[in-house]
């Protein structure tokens, strides 16, 4: 297995492991959201990042993964280094949690449309035969997001479980998109 793919299947073990964590433990999960969030879309992102480059050294990327990488990466550090008060960054993180949701799980969708594309038009035998699973991850990743912003409280109530199941269907995501090519 080439290096960027065990690296896209490292950080999607460590995003898996995360949202077992707040999965397991929501209260003690609360207290490092910040963190968890942070780091959760700095692995998506870099994962993405790495298997974009992968394949634009085959040449079949596409600029939609990078875009998704870039905005995780932006997102992560942005909640990485955010030093709000505790409560007005809850309702923040609840807000760019669910944008980058949806913002991810469109680009996901229209990747994963691509990849069918390339797969019909070329008749791959390899290539893009997993779209449907990652279109269904990103039509999940949009849907959670969807929720969080037209429930922000009941969101903050059960966020840890919320944020841990995004996790876990990032990650799921990630591991999808290393093996569709």
């Amino acid at each position: 297995m080439r290096q960027d793919k065990l690296l896209s299947l490292s950080f999607a073990a460590i995003m898996f492991a995360g949202g077992l964590y707040c999965l397991l433990a929501p209260g003690l999960a609360i207290e490092t959201i910040a963190m968890i969030t942070g780091l959760g879309l700095v692995f998506y992102g870099l994962g993405h990042l790495f298997v974009w480059m992968s394949r634009l050294g085959l040449g079949i990327s596409d600029y939609w993964l990078l875009a998704c990488s870039i905005i995780a990466l932006i997102g992560g550090a942005v909640l990485w280094g955010s030093g709000m008060a505790h409560k007005a960054f809850e309702l923040m993180l609840v807000y760019v949690f669910s944008a980058w949701l949806i913002v991810c799980g469109l680009l996901s969708i229209m990747h994963a449309l691509g990849l069918r594309k390339m797969h019909v038009t070329y008749n791959t035998k390899t290539l893009g035969t997993h779209w449907p699973l990652l279109a269904a991850a990103g039509i999940l990743l949009g849907a959670v997001g969807v929720f969080f912003i037209f429930a922000p409280q009941a969101a903050l109530g059960g966020f840890a479980v919320m944020l841990g199941a995004g996790l876990i269907v990032g990650a799921l995501a990630s591991v999808a998109n290393v093996f569709a090519e």
